[in-house]
């Protein structure tokens, strides 16, 4: 089954074009996933497209309620197969 798309990003205020695709198969590969905090900030929807360097809508609003930046851990994850110590 095909379910064929061209993907378009757009700037809300005021409209504008940030980037389009070429046409892509969406079909089981539609999820959109907004990488919005820098160094990544890009929109991935599906795995076949990537809208790079998109520019945020508002650089001095505050975070949204709840909302928590991801830190690394200090520590490495340990290897499933690895012997406890």
């Amino acid at each position: 089954m095909r379910y064929p798309h061209i993907i378009r990003l757009y700037r809300v205020d005021p409209k504008t074009l940030l980037g389009e695709s070429d046409v892509v198969d969406l079909w089981i590969n539609g999820q959109i996933y907004w990488y919005l905090n820098p160094p990544m900030n890009k929109v991935r929807v599906g795995r076949d497209v990537v809208f790079k360097n998109i520019p945020p809508e508002c650089t001095d609003c505050p975070p949204p309620p709840g909302f928590r930046r991801h830190t690394p851990s200090a520590f490495p994850l340990r290897s499933r197969l690895a012997p406890l110590q």
